[in-house]
């Protein structure tokens, strides 16, 4: 039952999107941006954009869902390691490097486990946090367009109704009871991405910091590079992967922080 339910929330979440996208293509759209007949400019433009931010947003939610988030593989301990620091996860029945954490759920070693999701049902991990992040930012934008064109349509309704509109006041409450909706997701939205670039550009996973422990001391441009790749065109671009993970990171106790390597 637990698991049915799991995969009924990662689902909803397709639920939500497709739900704007009809919002904005069948109400929002034909409602506010129609002159004479036709679209306007701008309609076309926050139509567009919109598509764009949904397909990523899509595409993000999928890798981020069903890629592996940094399963460790199983791999002989390094030689120089003092026995006494060697990490042994019994479950898994395996070596588990510091920056490993083992998840309950996946029932798997997962390196840089942030923690796990019920909206993609996986772990966000070092090898699919990027996407994880990718898709929040994504629908952020989304929600931030549609909140956009019900202030827009209010601004109409209340000065240019008259001048250039026919739309009638239940138009109107339409457009403000989606923006609600968009509002609470993109609140929602906001708070989790600020805990992921958190996690990133401090080195340190929400589990580590429930620890009290954190990664190498770095710049936030190498942490950024470290975990969503060297080109800043690729950190939100949901068709390029993340680097390879570094078995070898090591942590430290929150309180003594290593010095840059």
């Amino acid at each position: 039952m637990e698991y049915y339910f799991r995969i009924a929330v990662a689902a909803s979440t397709y639920g939500f999107l497709l739900l704007g996208e009809y919002c904005l293509t069948f109400e929002l759209i034909p409602r506010w941006f129609l002159h004479k007949g036709k679209v306007t400019m701008w309609g076309y433009i926050w139509y567009i954009l919109f598509q764009i931010f949904f397909l990523f947003a899509i595409i993000s939610h999928l890798k981020a869902s069903f890629m592996e988030p940094g399963y460790t593989p199983k791999f002989p301990v390094p030689q120089g390691i003092p026995i006494e620091k060697i990490r042994y996860c019994e479950k898994c029945d395996q070596w588990k490097p510091d920056r490993t954490h083992h998840c309950r759920t996946c029932k798997k070693c997962i390196h840089r486990m942030d923690h796990h999701c019920p909206w993609i049902n996986n772990c966000v991990g070092f090898k699919n946090q990027k996407f994880f992040s990718c898709f929040l930012i994504y629908v952020f934008l989304c929600c931030f367009e549609v909140i956009s064109i019900m202030l827009y349509a209010i601004l109409v309704y209340f000065t240019l109704q008259n001048q250039k509109f026919e739309n009638s006041f239940m138009s109107l409450f339409i457009s403000i009871f989606t923006g609600v909706i968009a509002s609470v997701f993109l609140i929602f939205t906001l708070v989790m991405f600020y805990d992921q670039m958190d996690a990133i550009l401090n080195n340190q996973t929400e589990v580590e910091k429930l620890a009290d422990m954190v990664g190498v001391n770095k710049t936030s441009i190498e942490n950024l590079k470290a975990s969503l790749g060297e080109s800043v065109i690729d950190w939100f671009n949901p068709f390029v992967d993340s680097p390879d993970p570094d078995y070898s990171e090591v942590l430290y106790s929150y309180k003594k922080k290593a010095k840059k390597e």
